[in-house]
């Protein structure tokens, strides 16, 4: 039996056929599996690490300006400090996406995690969000970190402080993917 597609028998053209809405049209993925270290990042709005190394930068090119982006993924973030809150931020073009509504002196984060008494800590900020760039020009995603300690701080991607080459303490991994998703 044959297929008709378009008109045309046993002839399937994906790419010039239309996805219905919510359809995946495209995948793109980095992952890091080496380790980064920021430099001394103080406690105040304008000095961030922002991580734009394309280890971990995303970069996807959505194919209609009414196309959405899923950004999925993970970073594994140690720090130089205990009793302090990391403040992370996701990034579109060097602008925050994903924050929360931040009335006062409040900072638009992504998410956040405390470093509580050991500089072996690794912790796991997740990332699910979907963005509308309204673009179909290429999108770079990428993340930035600040903290909330009175104190200058320094992160690292994949590693903690404490870092020994002993069993106890471990490398990991960070990935964001992208899915450009038909609207």
């Amino acid at each position: 039996m044959a297929i008709t597609l378009n008109g045309t028998t046993n002839v399937i053209t994906p790419t010039t056929a239309v996805q219905p809405t919510g359809s995946i049209l495209q995948v793109v993925s980095v992952t890091k599996t080496d380790t980064a270290t920021s430099g001394a990042i103080a406690n105040n709005q304008s000095e961030w690490w922002d991580y734009t190394d394309a280890s971990l930068k995303l970069s996807i090119t959505p194919s209609a300006t009414s196309s959405k982006i899923l950004v999925l993924g993970q970073v594994m973030v140690g720090c130089d400090r205990t009793n302090i809150t990391c403040i992370f931020q996701l990034m579109r073009g060097g602008s925050v996406i994903a924050g929360g509504a931040s009335p006062g002196s409040r900072i638009a984060t992504h998410s956040q995690n405390s470093y509580m008494s050991n500089t072996g800590e690794i912790l796991d900020y997740p990332i699910h969000f979907l963005d509308s760039p309204s673009s179909t020009s290429a999108v770079e995603y990428n993340i930035r970190m600040g903290h909330g300690s009175g104190s200058d701080t320094i992160f690292y991607i994949n590693r903690s402080h404490t870092d020994s080459n002993d069993y106890s303490y471990t490398r990991t991994v960070s990935t964001l993917t992208g899915m450009e998703i038909a609207g």
